[in-house]
């Protein structure tokens, strides 16, 4: 895009309009340079209305190019200003740092007219100096034409601009008196604390109440049923322990090792209300700690474990059915005689 450079090269070597002041006027911060350049331009002079355009501010120099930030911009109040876009072209050698920042200002005018884009100034601190220096730029003189696409929104403004709700309001702040008699309607009762609000409310109570006696009554239930599995535990273990005795009569080693299993790992799902999937044989040790088994037992519960698991697929291992099936049948007797104690 060609733009027109309506003020350029701002230095201290051209006409530029230069404003000190004492160092005790600024903070000391912004750019330090020894020859600053400010160029402020728009891309044309004349715009139709309600199209966008760029005011572009070009800050270069030498010195703290990274510490400089977008100079405040002043647009009309009928123009939209949107987000400032910044690029950069920075280079560090030997001689120090150098290079220029570009802000870019979008906008978009809404209203027809000529407006005066107030200057905008840039401030930094000259080190031979030793005070701080001021570049700003000319006022630009912008002229809006009436919208290109036909647009009947635009208005005929000369000197200033008008607020964007200004442009809203056009056509709307006078509107046409309704004829004919008027349609008046009571007034609704407030929702709140009238008969309505009050049945809601007792109905979100009752419900809750019969919602929470629900819940009660499954905690109940299923409390019981975890009581019912544990009462019921040895018995069921004694029934598994008999098909598995079956089994190795059968000299069916592998489904004698998998019903062993069933029935050790079955008793303390049922005795303890956990779930086979979740048992392992550390958590196993915790709850028969919690109910006064001692540790000895445990390891020989878990030893029996470790046993079928082995053997069930080990060949050399089907002598031992005879070992294992006791083994087993004399830990949960014992667990389940400490337990009860």
């Amino acid at each position: 895009m060609n733009y027109i450079a309506l003020n350029i090269a701002f230095s201290e070597d051209e006409q530029a309009e230069i404003l000190t002041a004492e160092l005790a006027d600024y903070p000391f911060e912004s750019f330090e340079t020894e020859d600053g350049t400010l160029k402020a331009y728009i891309p044309q002079e004349r715009l139709a209305a309600n199209s966008a355009a760029t005011y572009t501010v070009k800050i270069s120099g030498t010195g703290n190019l990274t510490f400089v930030q977008a100079p405040k911009l002043t647009l009309p109040a009928s123009f939209e200003q949107y987000n400032v876009k910044t690029t950069e072209s920075i280079n560090t050698s030997a001689a120090g740092i150098s290079g220029y920042r570009q802000f870019e200002y979008p906008f978009i005018a809404r209203a027809e007219g000529t407006y005066e884009v107030e200057p905008v100034e840039f401030s930094y601190f000259d080190p031979s100096r030793m005070q701080y220096m001021t570049l700003k730029s000319k006022a630009l003189e912008l002229e809006i034409t009436p919208d290109a696409k036909g647009g009947g929104d635009a208005l005929v403004v000369q000197g200033r601009g008008m607020s964007k709700e200004e442009v809203k309001l056009l056509g709307q702040d006078i509107r046409f008196i309704k004829l004919g008699s008027p349609q008046l309607r009571s007034v609704r009762e407030p929702f709140l604390f009238s008969a309505a609000y009050w049945v809601l409310f007792f109905g979100i109570l009752i419900l809750f109440a019969m919602v929470y006696v629900a819940l009660r009554r499954q905690i109940r239930e299923s409390q019981n049923v975890a009581l019912l599995r544990g009462k019921r535990a040895n018995k069921v273990a004694v029934q598994r322990f008999r098909a598995a005795k079956r089994y190795m009569e059968e000299q069916n080693r592998h489904t004698f090792y998998e019903e062993m299993l069933r029935a050790l790992w079955g008793y303390m799902s049922d005795k303890f209300n956990i779930p086979v999937a979740n048992l392992t044989k550390e958590n196993v040790r915790e709850e028969l700690h919690k109910r006064g088994v001692s540790s000895e037992e445990s390891q020989r519960f878990t030893a029996i474990i470790t046993k079928c698991d082995e053997a069930q697929y080990s060949p050399a291992a089907s002598a031992r059915m005879t070992e294992v099936y006791g083994e087993g049948v004399d830990i949960i007797s014992r667990i389940e005689a400490m337990i009860k104690r």
